[in-house]
C-alpha cells in the first residue's frame, strides 16, 4: 500500500513539475511530503534522477519537439 501511494504521489509531482514553474518545495509539500529532501530521494528513487533534473530533461523535450 506505501508503494501504491508513493508511485501515486510520484506521478502528481512528476505532472507539477512538466506543467508549472512552482518549486520543488512546494511541489514535495502539494503532493504530501513536508520535507523537500526526503522527496528527493524517494523522486530520484522511483524515477532514476533528481526532481530538478527532470523538470530540465522535460523542458527540453517540449522544446527539441
Amino acid at each position: 500500500m506505501t508503494d501504491y501511494i508513493a508511485n501515486l504521489r510520484i506521478e502528481q509531482a512528476k505532472l507539477s513539475l512538466r506543467t508549472s514553474t512552482d518549486t520543488v518545495q512546494s511541489i514535495a509539500e502539494a503532493v504530501g511530503y513536508p520535507d523537500a529532501h526526503y522527496f528527493s530521494r524517494v523522486f530520484k528513487h522511483l524515477v532514476g534522477t533528481s526532481p530538478m533534473e527532470y523538470r530540465r530533461q522535460s523542458k527540453l523535450q517540449r522544446t527539441s519537439s
